[in-house]
């Protein structure tokens, strides 16, 4: 799905304009456009409560992928770009099981989806096959115009795909591409430069080479991203259904090879966001880290949200998403969420505020997301902590660390050091605590270390993640 700021132009004044293009049935991928009503929250989570869009544009087959095993597609709209005469909207496809031969992915075409005038078809540059095919094609959006021409050479559209069971990379990818650099439009065929900001090892190639996403799950299922900006706040969030527990290839009995319903499983699901620092993905485009090495800096599970959640097992509860940049709406489908024979998707809106509400922040040499440092190397580990609106309630306080081998310790208050296992640092009402040195070492070990502060506002002594805000940092020790 993609948000168009010019869309129902003749629709109400009502705080929430312009419209939605989006894909709909599991194979043809048919593309319309609808209306944003007034959002409504039903406390009894009743689907005849919300108000229901408007179709705007009828559903047309641009992408033409009905032949296609289990079809994978993005859309993207732009305003004209370089040399266009027109607004554009972006296509990307693929399929499940897209091994060889290596295939043309992206496209563009006009907002008229009756006289979508197709023009393409065109694959990202300097890719081995595997993630030509599986990396680059289930979601894109924009990327901000200023950060692009800071870090990618001015490629403002972000275009990626995570495939179950890690062939595509051990969590999330992400490109920045520019096609109209390479021709209005590019020839068929054309390979397209690309900045590549986020990529896991693939398992289709190294299946003993493991460079994951923190967390990692063979069944999880990234199927949206946005690139969110609220004032000079920004985050890159994937939203999806993560795996939980043991994960296995079979059915949701147990491993199995020739049965029903065979795929990636695991022992739960939940719906999730995660989110990614976009200073670490400039560090990636310019090369001082590795594309495998940004991690996720939080993670926001929205089960308590979605209408038609049946079991612990149950995969698919999140769609696309996508993001309108001036009224910082994020728009997110929850798949046959209406539990009726119809299986008609709902659209949930958040709005991402500008101003920091609860609010705990972790530094590892004053820096955020993830640093690399040489063994030896001195390091100060910071927390502090703006209460919001939640001043004065009591919460768990937490602080972890998950080392290289997944083992975790938690910060002793009373000894001043880490200790193993886990269990609350501290107990109380929160309270505004200004940048405070909690940790200064030089004996890591080789390997990522994660730090994790975060505090509870269910306060029992045990990690409650559906009630936990918290920060996480990086810390990568290499060799001496």
């Amino acid at each position: 799905m993609t948000y168009y700021p010019r869309g129902d132009a003749r629709g109400p004044a009502d705080g929430y304009p312009g419209s939605i293009y989006g894909a709909g049935h599991a194979w043809e991928h048919q593309i319309s456009e609808i209306s944003i009503p007034v959002p409504v929250i039903s406390d009894s989570k009743n689907v005849n409560d919300l108000n229901t869009a408007t179709t705007l544009q009828g559903f047309q087959d641009v992408m033409n992928v009905s032949n296609l095993e289990i079809p994978r597609t993005a859309i993207a709209y732009l305003p004209a770009q370089g040399s266009q005469s027109s607004d554009k909207l972006h296509i990307a496809w693929g399929y499940h099981m897209q091994e060889s031969p290596a295939n043309e992915t992206h496209a563009w075409g006009e907002l008229d989806l009756a006289n979508f005038q197709r023009q393409g078809d065109w694959h990202l540059a300097n890719l081995p096959m595997y993630n030509q095919n599986m990396s680059t094609n289930d979601y894109m959006t924009d990327i901000p115009r200023d950060w692009a021409t800071a870090h990618t050479q001015g490629r403002v559209l972000a275009t990626g795909r995570y495939r179950d069971g890690g062939w595509g990379g051990e969590g999330p990818s992400l490109f920045a591409i520019a096609p109209w650099n390479d021709g209005n439009p590019p020839a068929n065929k054309t390979a397209l430069q690309n900045t590549p900001l986020l990529l896991y090892t693939s398992t289709y190639p190294n299946p003993d080479i493991h460079h994951t996403m923190t967390n990692y799950s063979h069944a999880d299922e990234w199927s949206g991203m946005v690139w969110a900006t609220a004032g000079d706040k920004a985050a890159v969030i994937f939203v999806g259904t993560k795996g939980t527990g043991d994960t296995w290839y079979g059915n949701e009995q147990g491993p199995c090879l020739e049965c029903d319903n065979r795929g990636w499983w695991a022992t739960g699901f939940e719906a999730q966001f995660i989110f990614y620092d976009p200073n670490d993905l400039a560090k990636v485009a310019a090369g001082t880290m590795q594309p495998y090495e940004p991690q996720p800096y939080a993670t926001l599970n929205v089960d308590q949200y979605l209408y038609h959640i049946t079991s612990t097992q149950q995969k698919h509860h999140l769609g696309a998403a996508c993001f309108d940049r001036t009224g910082r709406y994020l728009y997110v489908f929850e798949v046959f969420a209406d539990g009726d024979e119809k299986e008609r998707p709902i659209v949930h809106v958040w709005e991402i505020s500008s101003t920091s509400n609860l609010a705990p922040d972790i530094k590892a040499n004053g820096a955020n997301g993830t640093i690399s440092v040489s063994s030896g190397t001195p390091i100060s580990v910071t927390v502090s902590l703006n209460p919001g609106s939640y001043d004065g309630e009591n919460a768990d306080w937490w602080v972890v660390e998950s080392d290289p081998s997944g083992a975790l310790k938690y910060y002793n208050l009373s000894t001043r050091s880490m200790g193993s296992g886990l269990s609350p640092t501290y107990q109380g009402p929160l309270f505004n605590l200004g940048a405070t040195q909690l940790l200064n070492f030089s004996d890591l070990t080789v390997g990522t270390h994660t730090f994790y502060f975060g505090v509870d506002l269910n306060m029992n002594g045990s990690l409650d993640m559906d009630s936990t805000y918290y920060d996480s940092v990086g810390i990568s020790v290499t060799g001496p």
